[in-house]
């Protein structure tokens, strides 16, 4: 039985990463076990480990490492050695044929980075991808060199891969699991959200949600003061949910917390869980803010939105999406456009450039169909052809 390590630090991954646990736990030959960290273990995210245990999946080891100043940059640095030293003992004890990472977050380098003295192989979702406006570019590509193979969105994502030097036969692109997850979910209903929640979806709300633009000029708490004045010029029902452990992040909770308070068609969920969050993409007038949901899922539901910043700039992306920078009007101006029937009439027969909602089967495939362990191990770097 070949034994897939799946680290989960957050509910965003973990949403993404479901599909591809289930099709590993359903294909012969493997078994999938996590190794859980980041925000699933902090009370102040919603303990999101909570939601791994409903699901049954097998929980290998739990490796805290944010603390209460994780919100600024030295809090940040010292939680990717507490993650880097947690893991570390973890993968040691646990030694799994092969460890499976997604995206670009802080803590998923810092797992990751424990493989490496360990030879424990690596494999990588999402790699390939730009996001101008986060450090979270870096951590991706430095994910992208440490892994072994190679599971990117597209074909376009794939070829930056080759670019920078890992092996052809290493990559596959499988499309985003996140896609996969919206199949085989049955969304909440309008009771269950107003049961649950107290969210009526009466007018239909705004969904928002800003992460903090990490490369910015603009500090988080004034990229948040910029948001809330727009979103009070809309004047429009609005769900805000909590956004993730990056430097300012804690900012941004607080100030549009404050909002919500003052606010009886405003209603602040730290964690929707994945039925209500399909049910208010299925259901919303537009999505606000910078969530990569944004650009990567909510085009399967035809869901206008409006994406500030750069924190998502250089991802491709469908009609769907207005972008705006942090400016008042503009925010006020497009939620209006996004809001007009006409728009969202149009985008009807959209078609999601993340793929087709079957990655996870392709991924779990791909696992159940490794090379021997030394090839995988030895990389060998594949240099360009440069004309002279």
């Amino acid at each position: 039985m070949r034994q897939i390590g799946v680290v989960t630090t957050s509910r965003a991954d973990y949403g993404l990463l479901r599909p591809v646990i289930r099709a590993v736990a359903e294909t012969p030959g493997l078994r999938p076990e996590l190794f859980v960290s980041g925000s699933h273990l902090s009370a102040r995210h919603g303990h999101t480990v909570d939601e791994i245990v409903a699901d049954r999946f097998p929980i290998q080891a739990r490796v805290p490492c944010l603390a209460d100043d994780t919100d600024d940059a030295r809090g940040v640095a010292e939680a990717m050695g507490r993650a880097t030293r947690g893991m570390g003992l973890a993968l040691a004890e646990a030694r799994p044929d092969l460890l499976l990472v997604l995206g670009d977050r802080f803590e998923m380098l810092a797992c990751a980075l424990a493989a490496v003295p360990l030879a424990i192989p690596i494999a990588h979702i999402h790699g390939g991808e730009i996001t101008e406006g986060a450090m979270d570019e870096q951590f991706r590509h430095a994910l992208s060199k440490l892994a072994h193979l190679h599971f990117p969105a597209t074909e376009a994502f794939a070829r930056r891969l080759r670019q920078m030097g890992e092996e052809p036969w290493r990559i596959l692109v499988g499309g985003a699991p996140g896609l996969d997850a919206l199949a085989r979910t049955v969304p909440a209903t309008p009771d269950e959200l107003r049961r649950r929640f107290g969210i009526d979806l009466d007018p239909p709300p705004l969904l928002v949600t800003l992460h903090p633009e990490t490369l910015a000029d603009l500090p988080p708490e004034a990229q948040a003061a910029v948001l809330v004045e727009a979103l009070t010029a809309a004047d429009r029902p609005c769900v805000l949910t909590g956004g993730n452990a990056d430097p300012g992040g804690g900012v941004i909770d607080r100030t549009l917390s404050a909002f919500a308070e003052h606010r009886p068609d405003a209603w602040r969920v730290d964690h929707l869980g994945t039925a209500a969050y399909v049910a208010l993409m299925t259901h919303a007038t537009a999505m606000v803010g910078n969530s990569s949901s944004g650009i990567i899922e909510a085009a399967s539901f035809g869901l206008p939105v409006i994406n500030i910043g750069d924190r998502q700039t250089g991802r491709p992306r469908g009609a769907n999406v207005l972008d705006v920078p942090f400016d008042v009007d503009a925010i006020a101006t497009a939620i209006s456009q996004a809001a007009d029937p006409a728009f969202r009439d149009a985008l009807e027969s959209l078609e999601n450039p993340y793929g087709d909602g079957h990655a996870g089967a392709r991924i779990a495939a791909r696992l159940a169909d490794l090379p021997p362990r030394r090839r995988l191990l030895r990389k060998a770097f594949v240099d360009l052809e440069i004309a002279p």
